[in-house]
């Protein structure tokens, strides 16, 4: 079998431009018919992660027992290798 060589050479480039316009305008009505008399947990996330290698995690545990506890634990990963 002859012996063979093979040499591969890439030069690749991305350009990319990325645009973002983000106009959030958020309004929260809650018209609830009870009368709440003991303990409450509430929960409001925004996250947000943009670029390259985005992520955004979200670990979240409520927990509420009538008229002894209630516990919220929250842990909010978002993060971006940023841009070259």
């Amino acid at each position: 079998m002859p012996d063979k060589s093979v040499q591969v050479n890439f030069d690749i480039k991305f350009d990319t431009d990325i645009d973002l316009d983000k106009d959030v305008d958020v309004e929260v009505e809650i018209d609830a018919d009870v009368n709440i008399d003991g303990n409450i947990t509430n929960l409001v996330l925004d996250a947000e992660a943009i670029g390259d290698n985005t992520l955004v995690e979200a670990d979240v545990g409520i927990l509420t027992i009538e008229d002894q506890l209630s516990s919220l634990t929250l842990v909010v990963v978002s993060a971006t290798n940023g841009f070259d």
